[in-house]
């Protein structure tokens, strides 16, 4: 996937058009069918705010520059985002953020269990070289 990446100073863009075409005919053709929307939006979502967490809630920059209007409404019909009262600015919806929460919850339990499972082997091998020495 072409994808090119600005560190900081805005969010990432495609710029291949066969790629930005296919990943929204995807999108919204799964809005239909609610957990693979999930899955599709939870992709995108990592995607373009991999390294913007502060943006999450701020509003997102990117929509105008990919997604055309009838989109941005599909999405709004789904409560994935939502436009302000003037129409200017378009931030995540109730959908958007529990998809994002879920996402962080999934990174956070991955996490525990390696941290688990590297405390239990910290642990075995403490007690193997106690019982050895």
């Amino acid at each position: 996937m072409d994808i090119k990446i600005r560190k900081r100073e805005g969010p990432r863009q495609i710029t291949n058009p066969t790629i930005k075409k296919g990943l929204l005919k995807a999108m919204i053709k799964s809005l239909e069918e609610h957990e693979a929307c999930k899955k599709d939006i939870k992709k995108l979502l990592y995607r373009y705010y991999k390294y913007y967490p502060s943006d999450f809630v701020e509003g997102i920059a990117w929509t105008k520059q990919i997604l055309s209007e009838e989109d941005i409404d599909t999405f709004v019909k789904q409560g994935v985002l939502v436009k302000s009262k003037d129409g200017n600015m378009i931030k995540l919806g109730p959908t958007g953020l529990s998809l994002i929460s879920m996402w962080n919850n999934e990174r956070l339990t991955k996490w525990v269990i390696v941290l688990t499972i590297t405390t239990i082997l910290v642990g075995i091998i403490s007690l193997i070289l106690q019982i050895i020495c």
